[in-house]
């Protein structure tokens, strides 16, 4: 029989590798799914139980509703916080009611202005209409044509500035009537 020669350098990695694998099996028995569980033992007697509610969390209401004010305006103070008590009659902010006369002044006179614009716009064409003929004629410089041409451009600048402030002032009213900021299905019933 032949016996194997054992080197120095088994003989220290079986030193190493033994021990480890001791302590594997060990800390496997003690600590993982095989380790034992500890079991408690009491006796079964007749007693009331004592209620106790601890825990984390978040308590919330058992209704909820969705207020809102009865006359356009802007929330000027607000009386209540975020769960807070309210009682019936309780008031809960005050507004600020929105001018709406002020409103529809104001897209009276876009109106105007869009008008007078667009006779503007439609003046100013004509004048650069006229200046090309004659330009093409010889009877005005190209200086001219280009101050036409500038003159048209503002206008229309202007025409769209003022269509611009109409829409603007008309989304403004139709949200201070109560219109806008939500889709139709949000706005409703309280939810409970």
């Amino acid at each position: 029989m032949r016996r194997l020669p054992l080197q120095r350098q088994t003989l220290i990695l079986l030193a190493v590798l033994v021990p480890l694998l001791l302590l594997f099996v060990y800390v496997t028995l003690r600590s993982g799914p095989l380790a034992p569980v500890p079991v408690t033992l009491a006796t079964v007697g007749d007693t009331s139980i004592a209620p106790g509610v601890f825990g984390i969390g978040v308590v919330e209401s058992r209704y909820t509703y969705k207020i809102g004010p009865t006359v356009p305006g802007r929330l000027q103070r607000l009386s209540v916080d975020v769960g807070d008590r309210v009682r019936a009659a309780q008031v809960m902010g005050t507004m600020d009611p929105v001018d709406l006369d002020d409103r529809l002044r104001a897209l009276d006179n876009d109106a105007q202005t869009v008008a007078a614009l667009v006779v503007a716009d439609v003046a100013a064409q004509g004048t650069l209409a006229s200046v090309q003929r004659q330009y093409g004629l010889g009877a005005a410089s190209y200086v001219q044509v280009l101050g036409a041409r500038q003159q048209a451009a503002q206008v229309r600048l202007s025409l769209d500035v003022a269509r611009a402030q109409r829409l603007s002032d008309s989304v403004a009213l139709f949200q201070a009537v109560g219109g806008g900021g939500e889709p139709a299905a949000a706005r409703g019933s309280p939810t409970r």
